[in-house]
């Protein structure tokens, strides 16, 4: 498999592998959609993959029975949503309950979760007590985005009510929280933002998926400071900072190695692991075993790692033949590659 041929290969996708993927590539969000004289609260479902990857959509689509529907957009990115509440009911929920995504965004699927459940038995009537609990739940699933746009159709008091956590007082939220998504406990770690730990051990098809959406392996060839050239590897695996704890427990699966280190802008951090030895003897063997053989989008890429980790440990880059073999696999390993062609790319290296 290569980066052109991932749509015309059979994609072997389980669940964990599923939850992986939609952790770094997935929305669980609830839109406000503004009618004639009330507000309406419609929970989604939002996957997005570039079209090269349609065949991972497709095969998510499946998992999901089939429901919702995939567009195509302009900028060559594939969306899958799901937006029917029943649909979300009886297929979302039952497989994130059992799969969970982690850290941050568990929390968040927790809260809408219990959105969704309170829809889908309660019918609360607009402008009710239990209705603003949906909308000001719907402000605290994700911390990424904006409040004011949630909060765009509302007036100046009732801005004020949710940014003041100022719930009514005559809801039993204990009552509705029990029943509908006791994973929360209470209402404090709603409002308090606490993140609520997943219990489910990470394991490696999570990461597979996981790395498909948020990670990279980047591999190239440069001149050392004794002008001789050398092979470099980054694997890197990015979160945005309220996913942070999610790269410890991905660490702590790795044996502990690599470095996580916080992004200037300070609203990313990364797990980065730049040794070769280290990618070959502990990440590939982790990765690349019994029923997924490792990510499914980037597996051309440890694949060809493989191949030049395996060729430099019998030979030179000094040797002209093995330097070719060496630049041609890295350049087959990038997946927009700034020059249109093998030999423009070979033109950059003396040899």
């Amino acid at each position: 498999m290569n980066k052109n041929t991932i749509n015309k290969q059979k994609i072997n996708m389980n669940y964990d592998y599923l939850s992986g993927i939609f952790h770094a590539d997935g929305t669980f969000t609830v839109s406000i959609i503004k009618g004639k004289n009330k507000l309406y609260l419609n929970p989604r479902m939002i996957f997005t993959q570039h079209e090269r990857s349609l065949n991972i959509i497709k095969e998510m689509k499946l998992k999901f029975n089939n429901v919702g529907h995939i567009k195509f957009q302009t900028n060559k990115i594939c969306k899958y949503t799901i937006t029917n509440l029943e649909d979300i009911k009886k297929y979302v929920l039952p497989v994130f309950d059992k799969y969970t995504v982690r850290s941050n965004k568990y929390s968040g699927y927790l809260k809408y979760k219990l959105i969704v459940n309170i829809l889908y038995f309660e019918k609360p009537i607009y402008n009710s007590s239990l209705w603003w609990f949906c909308f000001y739940l719907s402000t605290k699933i994700n911390p990424l985005v904006k409040i004011s746009k949630q909060m765009r159709y509302l007036n100046k008091d009732q801005q004020n009510m949710i940014l003041n956590d100022d719930l009514p007082v005559d809801l039993n939220y204990q009552y509705y929280i029990d029943k509908y998504c006791p994973e929360l406990k209470n209402i404090d770690n709603i409002i308090n933002n606490v993140n609520i730990k997943c219990l489910n051990p990470i394991n490696k098809d999570f990461i597979n998926g996981l790395i498909d959406g948020d990670g990279s392996i980047s591999m190239s060839i440069k001149l050392t400071n004794n002008n001789e050239y050398k092979f470099y590897l980054t694997f890197e695996i990015i979160q945005d900072i309220f996913n942070k704890s999610i790269l410890y427990e991905i660490k702590e699966f790795f044996n502990n190695i690599g470095k996580i280190k916080n992004h200037k802008s300070q609203r990313s951090v990364s797990l980065f692991i730049y040794s070769t030895v280290e990618m070959k003897e502990i990440i590939i063997p982790k990765l690349l075993t019994n029923n997924i053989k490792g990510p499914i989008i980037k597996l051309y890429k440890f694949n060809n790692f493989i191949k030049i980790y395996n060729i430099l440990e019998e030979y030179k880059l000094t040797d002209s033949l093995v330097f070719e073999k060496i630049l041609k696999l890295t350049y087959d390993s990038f997946t927009n590659p700034k020059e249109k062609t093998f030999e423009e790319y070979k033109s950059r290296f003396k040899l």
